[in-house]
C-alpha cells in the first residue's frame, strides 16, 4: 500500500475525515451547490459516509475506503468538502469523488491546491489507477 501525505498549505487547511459534527458544518457548503437541500435530507443521505468524530486524515489508521473529507481550519471552519469511495482491487481500483463544494474567502488558489493534493493523496494511498469525479 502506498504511503500518502497530506501537506498543509499557507492557510493551514487540514484534510479531515468528517464526523457527525463535520457533516453538519459541511451542509453549509453543499447546500449552496444544491438549492433546496434540507439539513434533514443531507444527514439521511450522507451520514453513512461519516466517521464517529472529526479526525485529521493524515493520522487515520486505517483510512476508511469510503468517507467524507473536509478541508478544515484549526478553528474548525470547513472550507471545502467532498465524498470519496475506493472501488476495486489494489493497483486497479477507481477512486470516486463526489463534489467538491468549497468556498475560499482567504484565497481561491490555496483551497484548490489543497483539494487537489488531498485527492491525489487518497488516490496514492489506495493505489488507484484513476479518479472519477461526480456531482453531488
Amino acid at each position: 500500500r502506498a504511503m500518502c501525505s497530506f501537506a498543509l498549505d499557507d492557510l493551514a487547511l487540514i484534510p479531515t475525515l468528517l464526523g457527525r459534527d463535520g457533516l453538519r458544518r459541511a451542509y453549509m457548503l453543499v447546500a449552496v451547490d444544491r438549492p433546496g437541500l434540507s439539513i434533514e435530507t443531507w444527514i439521511k443521505e450522507a451520514s453513512w459516509l461519516t466517521a464517529r468524530r472529526d479526525q485529521p486524515l493524515a493520522i487515520c489508521d486505517p483510512i476508511p475506503t469510503v468517507g467524507m473529507v473536509g478541508l478544515c481550519a484549526p478553528v474548525g471552519s470547513v472550507f471545502a468538502v467532498f465524498a470519496y469511495a475506493n472501488q476495486g482491487a489494489t493497483g486497479q481500483g477507481i477512486l470516486t469523488i463526489k463534489g467538491p463544494s468549497w468556498v475560499a474567502p482567504m484565497g481561491r488558489t490555496s483551497v484548490v491546491k489543497c483539494l487537489s493534493a488531498t485527492v491525489k493523496g487518497l488516490q496514492s494511498h489506495f493505489d488507484c489507477r484513476c479518479t472519477i469525479r461526480r456531482a453531488w
